[in-house]
């Protein structure tokens, strides 16, 4: 099942502001969220956060330097499994 990434999430939340510039980046967070989410929806966050994390960072290999850190795109993948609950 495919669910439909609620940009408007993340765009009101108060830490999205100090990387707005990396709006392109967080997008793959919140599709990584989602998607994991499908797979892994009779699990918690916290039970699957270390194979979002690897999947987060396989992603982004080839994006080399413009890619976030698991740290700061961790609040977007989670707000996106988050959201995906309740969809």
């Amino acid at each position: 099942m495919n669910k439909v990434i609620d940009r408007s999430s993340f765009q009101s939340n108060p830490w999205q502001d100090k990387y707005s510039d990396q709006d392109q980046n967080y997008e793959l967070a919140y599709q990584v969220g989602h998607e994991s989410h499908d797979r892994n929806h009779d699990q918690s966050f916290e039970e699957v956060e270390s194979q979002l994390k690897s999947e987060y960072e396989a992603l982004c290999g080839d994006r080399g330097q413009n890619a976030l850190p698991w740290e700061q795109a961790k609040r977007a993948v989670r707000d996106a499994w988050d959201q995906a609950q309740t969809t």
